[in-house]
């Protein structure tokens, strides 16, 4: 009876490591071939299914373009820059969904994130199998999808919070980003989800969906994202700071001189609303204005509805106030940058608080 035993405890796990040994044939098969025939689907479910979790996951992100040349020692496509993409991340680029369901349905969730969000170089950049699957507007439905396979709910959010990122920062609709990821019924803080900071996609330093937005001029994703918020949500979203630089979004649009998303912002707001957001200061004690004085940009400017606050005390406080590391307000920042055509226009905008400087220097 031992003996019986022995051989069957023996003989279970060569059958396995069969199953995974023709996963793994059908993987090199598709890479040699520059992933122009992908497995028959039937075939790639039975054996994933037949095999341990664990083995296949680590058999996928094993399987990289420069693991077959340079292990295996066969010939693969010449593209150099891509040799630490996995099946996976081809997968996904070539919007093969259904290989992807097939290799991620047995897996536990841990598995499933490691496989969604594992980064490849592509030249200089990082990509993620699902930075490379959102090549189109249609394919963000597709990652919902995906992710939903995901059953922990924390996971399901950050993921899906890193996709919306992806489509912010390569432009690809995000506005319809927006409105198909703020749907899912995961999402039980929408200002939680806005603001994850991501390490997925970091474009320019920053890594939450609507400052990277901001950093890419995609203001299409802004009145689709102010529509779907209370209005207590919409001033957490942006007023949030990137934990390193304390910049909000409207400072993320200033230093890039995006004045398309800032008026997209500002336009949706209460103009009360509005002045709070341009007192706000990052790390190196700049509003918003000080950026845009930087900038020399004057129809960034126009962007911040500065006009309708004309002989209030608050344009005074926002143009001439001390600020910036230096000290100095952003009158004097447009000054020393030399930027005329700003100092004109703060000017105008100062016009009847100079008129009043006389009297106030008789008084003293």
């Amino acid at each position: 009876m031992s003996l019986i035993k022995t051989s069957n405890s023996s003989a279970k796990p060569t059958a396995v490591q069969s199953d995974l040994d023709k996963i793994k044939l059908m993987i090199i098969k598709y890479i040699k071939v520059d992933y122009a025939c992908p497995p028959n689907i039937q075939e790639l479910r039975k054996l994933c299914r037949n095999v341990d979790s664990t083995e296949l996951c680590a058999l996928i992100l094993r399987l990289t373009r420069g693991y077959v040349r340079d292990t295996l020692r066969l010939q693969v496509p010449n593209q150099t820059q891509l040799l630490t993409y996995s099946c996976f991340h081809f997968a996904a680029f070539q919007q093969q969904v259904e290989m992807l369901y097939v290799m991620l349905e047995s897996l536990s969730d841990g598995q499933k994130v490691k496989l969604l969000t594992k980064l490849a170089l592509s030249g200089n950049i990082s990509v993620s199998p699902m930075s490379l699957l959102l090549g189109t507007e249609m394919s963000i439905s597709k990652v919902v999808e995906l992710v939903s396979t995901v059953e922990d709910a924390q996971w399901k959010t950050k993921l899906l919070s890193q996709s919306l990122s992806i489509a912010s920062s390569i432009a690809i609709g995000a506005g319809k980003a927006v409105e198909a990821l703020l749907k899912e019924r995961t999402i039980e803080s929408k200002y939680e989800f806005l603001c994850v900071v991501n390490k997925l996609c970091r474009i320019a330093g920053h890594s939450c969906p609507t400052h990277i937005a901001a950093t890419t001029g995609n203001a299409d994703v802004f009145p689709k994202l102010l529509t779907a918020l209370t209005v207590k949500e919409i001033m957490s979203v942006l007023s949030f700071r990137s934990p390193q630089s304390l910049d909000t979004v409207l400072h993320v649009a200033s230093a890039n001189r995006h004045s398309n998303v800032v008026h997209s912002i500002v336009n949706s707001l209460r103009l009360e609303n509005v002045c709070d957001l341009m007192k706000l200061k990052n790390k190196g004690m700049n509003t918003v204005l000080h950026l845009a004085a930087v900038s020399g940009d004057v129809k960034l400017f126009e962007s911040f509805r500065l006009k309708e606050l004309i002989g209030t005390p608050v344009i005074e406080e926002l143009l001439l106030q001390p600020g910036c590391q230096n000290g100095k307000s952003v009158l004097q920042i447009a000054e020393d940058y030399g930027n005329s055509f700003t100092l004109k226009y703060c000017a105008q905008l100062l016009e009847p608080h100079q008129s009043r400087q006389p009297e106030c220097m008789c008084q003293t």
